[in-house]
């Protein structure tokens, strides 16, 4: 929960650049490789709105972003029923904002 809250803070202030941002990435989506359930939903939301507010997305050729957004999206497929309305409308922001991969394409699809 406090990496999302560190990325969410970060991004709100217009501060997510590096070296924050791949580092947070990298270690968002390895505890989410790891454990999928490893954020709750309002964690995977906050960290997608992040990324996504933080960085144009579709301009971003980071790996660690690219990464990061796949884990997120595999992360909370599988859990929309968890989401607020909230939660739910930012990350569909996010990953409509996020490059087009096979997970942010099944999460829109699951929507």
């Amino acid at each position: 929960r406090h990496l999302s809250s560190v990325a969410w803070s970060f991004a709100k202030a217009g501060r997510l650049t590096a070296p924050l941002r791949p580092a947070l990435a990298a270690e968002v989506a390895a505890r989410l490789r790891r454990d999928g359930d490893a954020l709750e939903a309002r964690g995977l939301a906050n960290v997608a709105w992040a990324w996504a507010k933080g960085e144009d997305a579709r301009k971003c050729a980071d790996a660690d972003d690219a990464v990061l957004v796949d884990a997120v999206s595999a992360a909370a497929a599988p859990r929309l029923g968890d989401f607020t309305e909230q939660g739910l409308s930012n990350l569909v922001w996010a990953a409509a904002h996020a490059p087009e991969t096979p997970a942010t394409t099944a999460l829109l699809d699951a929507v």
